[in-house]
C-alpha cells in the first residue's frame, strides 16, 4: 500500500492559508494600478486638492517646493556707459596765416622738349613713297612727301623745273586735304624758286597767300618770315591774289 502525505487544514487557519495568496495578489494589483496613475499626473492631485479647498472656503495649500535647491542665475553686469560724442571745436573768425618759409623752394628745371625727327630719306626713296601714295589716293601723304622731295632736291641742286612741279603738287594735295601748314610752306618755297628766276610778280602772289594763312592762324614767327620776303622784294600791300 503506497504512502500518501496528507495535510489537513481545518478551521480559521485553513481558510487563512487558502485566502492569503489571493489577498496578497489583490493588494499588489491595487498598488500597481494606483502608482502609475499618481506618477503620470502628479499635478492632477494638487489641482483637485486646490479645487476642493476653494469650494470649502479653506486655505489653498501651497505647492510643494522641490527638494533640489535652485542655482541662482548669474547676474548680468550692467552695460558700460557710452562715451559722450565729441563735438567739433567752434570755427574761429579767421584762420591763422600760414608761416612763410624762410627760403623759397628751388623750381625744378624744365624738361627738354622732345623733338620728333623723321629719317632722312634719299630722293629715290621719296619718289617710291610718293608713287605708293598716289596709287592709294592719299592726299595727305602726297602733300607731305612732295614737299620733302622738293626740299631734298633743292639741297642736291636738282633741276629747277622738277622742284617747282613737286611744290605745285604739294600745294594742290594740301589744299584738297585741308593741310594749311604744308600749303603755306610750299607757297613760300615756290615763291623763292620763282623769284630766283626773276618772276617777282608770281613770287609776291605765292608769298602773300602764305602770309594770309599765317595771319589767319596767328602764327607770328611764320608771318614774320613771309613779311621779310615781301618787304625785301617790294611786294605791294594791296596785292590782288590769283589763287590757282
Amino acid at each position: 500500500m503506497p504512502l500518501t502525505t496528507l495535510i489537513d487544514l481545518q478551521g480559521a487557519a485553513g481558510w487563512s492559508a487558502i485566502l492569503a495568496p489571493f489577498l496578497l495578489l489583490f493588494i499588489a494589483v491595487v498598488f500597481a494600478l494606483r502608482d502609475p496613475a499618481r506618477k503620470a499626473s502628479p499635478r492632477s492631485d494638487h489641482v483637485s486638492d486646490r479645487a476642493s479647498a476653494e469650494a470649502s472656503g479653506g486655505t489653498v495649500p501651497s505647492p510643494v517646493q522641490s527638494s533640489t535647491p535652485r542655482t541662482p542665475e548669474p547676474a548680468v553686469p550692467p552695460a558700460p556707459p557710452r562715451p559722450a560724442r565729441a563735438e567739433p571745436p567752434p570755427a574761429t573768425a579767421a584762420a591763422a596765416p600760414a608761416a612763410s618759409p624762410t627760403h623759397a623752394p628751388t623750381p625744378a628745371a624744365p624738361k627738354p622738349a622732345v623733338v620728333e625727327t623723321r629719317p632722312r630719306l634719299s630722293i629715290p626713296q621719296l619718289r617710291s613713297q610718293l608713287n605708293a601714295a598716289e596709287a592709294a589716293f592719299d592726299n595727305a601723304a602726297i602733300a607731305r612727301i612732295s614737299l620733302d622731295l622738293a626740299r631734298r632736291m633743292i639741297e642736291e641742286n636738282s633741276s629747277g623745273d622738277d622742284i617747282e612741279r613737286q611744290l605745285r603738287r604739294a600745294i594742290v594735295a594740301a589744299s584738297q586735304f585741308g593741310d594749311t601748314a604744308i600749303h603755306a610752306s610750299a607757297r613760300l618755297e615756290l615763291g623763292d624758286r620763282v623769284a630766283s628766276r626773276g618772276d617777282m610778280t608770281t613770287a609776291c602772289e605765292h608769298w602773300q597767300i602764305a602770309r594770309q594763312i599765317y595771319w589767319d592762324e596767328s602764327r607770328k614767327a611764320d608771318l614774320d618770315e613771309a613779311d621779310k620776303r615781301m618787304i625785301a622784294a617790294g611786294c605791294p600791300t594791296d596785292w590782288v591774289l590769283n589763287d590757282f
